[in-house]
């Protein structure tokens, strides 16, 4: 699991969020990578999306990372961690709708850091707003990947239900 907004010591002596103050500190953001990893045989494919050191400032705050995640085509990713510790932030640095202050985008293993947002085809689901109370976790989860026309949608669903049980997302 990766984790955003672990404090680090820096060369500056400062902790990794720079100048914030110790009563503003926030828990981490987790990146929770369910076990539909796409796989060819007990090979991980290559990445489709890499995530490397992105990085995003709002004055001398740092807001989200330095974070590094590689995702395979077809595995399923959820942000998860408490208000404020960045999952809005990096879904937004991710569709193109904030410009990051360090880091690279890259989607198959083209940058689009500094592509426009209507070029890049990413979609976001802001937290319960988009999600079906009377279906579960899985069911949710198949929604989306239904009208994306994806193959092996129930499948899918199912290997994430396990992976959203145990961050406790549940409807």
């Amino acid at each position: 699991m990766a984790r955003l907004g672990e404090r680090r010591a820096s060369p500056h002596g400062r902790g990794r969020r720079g100048l914030e103050s110790p009563r503003r500190a926030r828990p981490g953001l987790d990146a929770l990578v369910g076990p539909t990893r796409a796989r060819h045989g007990k090979r991980p494919l290559s990445a489709f999306l890499q995530i490397q050191a992105i990085e995003k400032r709002w004055a001398h705050d740092v807001t989200v990372g330095p974070i590094s995640l590689d995702i395979a085509r077809g595995e399923i990713l959820a942000l998860l961690g408490p208000s404020g510790s960045g999952k809005t932030t990096m879904l937004r640095l991710l569709a193109g709708f904030e410009t990051a202050d360090g880091g690279r985008i890259a989607v198959a293993s083209e940058d689009v850091t500094t592509v426009p947002p209507a070029q890049r085809r990413f979609g976001m689901v802001f937290q319960h707003y988009a999600l079906f109370p009377h279906l579960d976790v899985g069911e949710n989860v198949g929604f989306g990947l239904q009208g994306r026309g994806k193959g092996g949608t129930r499948a899918r669903a199912r290997a994430a239900h396990p992976a959203a049980r145990r961050a406790a997302v549940e409807p």
